[in-house]
C-alpha cells in the first residue's frame, strides 16, 4: 500500500498472476477551497509506477486521480396538515388556517464528508443527536405561529402550530432557513414557508 503523491488516499497495488491492478482509497476529507457544493477536483492525487527487467530498462505511468467533492443534502421531506399528506405550492411553501398544525421531517445527509453543523435559523442543532433521539426545540423567528424540531431515527423532525384568532392580528408568513454544513465547508440550505 502506497500513499498518493498528494496524500489524499493510499494506493494498493494487486499482482494478479503479472497483471497489475490498483484500488484507490479516499483517507480524509478533501477541501475544494473557495469553490462551493459538489465540484470535481482534476488530478487530485496520484502515484508513478515504475517497472524495470532484468537488462535495466524501465518504463513508467503515472496513475492521475479526479475526486469528486460532495455537499451534503437538505430538504423536506412532505409535510401533513393536521394529519393530512399535503403537497406544497412550491419549493416547500405550505398555507394552512389559524390553530392548524403542519408536521414533516427534514433530511439532512452529510455526504462523503460528513456532517459539521446544522441549524435552523440561528439555532444549532447538536449533531451527537443525529442518529439518536432529542427533546423538542423551540425554533425562535415564528410570527404567526410556533417551530419545534426533534431528532428521532436519525431524521430531523418538526412541527409547526399556527396561533390561533384571537392570537393574530392579521394572517401572514412565516419562513424557516434550515442550514447544513460539511466537514470540508460545504453548505447547503432549504427554506419551509408557512402562509398563516
Amino acid at each position: 500500500t502506497f500513499t498518493g503523491a498528494n496524500g489524499h488516499g493510499t494506493f494498493e497495488i494487486i499482482n494478479d498472476n503479472g497483471v497489475y491492478k490498483y484500488q484507490y482509497t479516499l483517507t480524509e476529507n478533501i477541501n475544494s477551497g473557495s469553490t462551493q457544493g459538489p465540484n470535481t477536483m482534476v488530478d487530485a492525487d496520484k502515484i508513478t509506477l515504475i517497472a524495470s527487467d532484468g537488462d535495466g530498462n524501465t518504463g513508467n505511468v503515472t496513475i492521475h486521480v479526479d475526486i469528486k467533492d460532495d455537499a451534503p443534502i437538505v430538504e423536506f421531506d412532505g409535510a401533513y396538515v393536521n394529519g393530512v399528506l399535503q403537497h406544497s405550492t412550491s419549493d416547500d411553501i405550505y398555507s394552512i388556517s389559524s390553530g392548524q398544525q403542519i408536521t414533516g421531517v427534514i433530511d439532512v445527509v452529510g455526504g462523503a464528508d460528513g456532517l459539521a453543523s446544522v441549524r435552523i435559523g440561528t439555532t444549532s442543532i447538536a449533531m451527537a443527536d443525529i442518529g439518536t433521539s432529542s427533546a423538542p426545540t423551540t425554533i425562535p423567528g415564528g410570527q404567526y405561529g410556533d417551530l419545534k424540531v426533534w431528532v428521532d431515527g436519525g431524521k430531523v423532525h418538526y412541527s409547526y402550530d399556527a396561533k390561533h384568532n384571537t392570537d393574530l392580528a392579521s394572517g401572514g408568513q412565516d419562513k424557516f432557513t434550515v442550514t447544513a454544513i460539511d466537514k470540508d465547508g460545504d453548505i447547503s440550505t432549504d427554506v419551509l414557508t408557512v402562509n398563516v
